[in-house]
């Protein structure tokens, strides 16, 4: 059983785009650790940011033969349109390296 990790399901409802829910439903573990705890996800971010944008920018130039300055524009707006589902993947990634899941964290509440 899994519980949300942010506020809405959808990336891409205005306002709770990227707001996270405080605690788990469930086992009530504190997602906001400590100050700066997600700091770390910019760098997973910037990592998926750069596979997009090289799947991307590889399948206009193999794919469809774009120029430069095309491909360029294609990576900006994929960039763009995934920028908020990138957020969520970063941080859910970021906090499953550092909190390992216990099915029994409830019950040593």
């Amino acid at each position: 059983m899994s519980a949300p990790f942010f506020e809405s399901g959808n990336p891409f409802k205005p306002g709770k785009m990227i707001v996270m829910k405080q605690k788990c439903d469930i086992c009530g573990l504190d997602y906001s650790h400590e100050p700066g705890f997600y700091l770390g996800a910019m760098y997973v971010s910037y990592v998926l940011a750069v596979a997009l944008a090289l799947v991307t920018g590889l399948l206009m130039y193999y794919l469809f033969q774009a120029s430069f300055n095309l491909i360029l524009i294609g990576i900006s707006c994929m960039i763009v349109l995934t920028s908020t589902v990138n957020f969520r993947l970063a941080r859910l990634i970021w906090i499953n390296i550092w909190i390992k899941y216990d099915p029994k964290w409830s019950a040593k509440k």
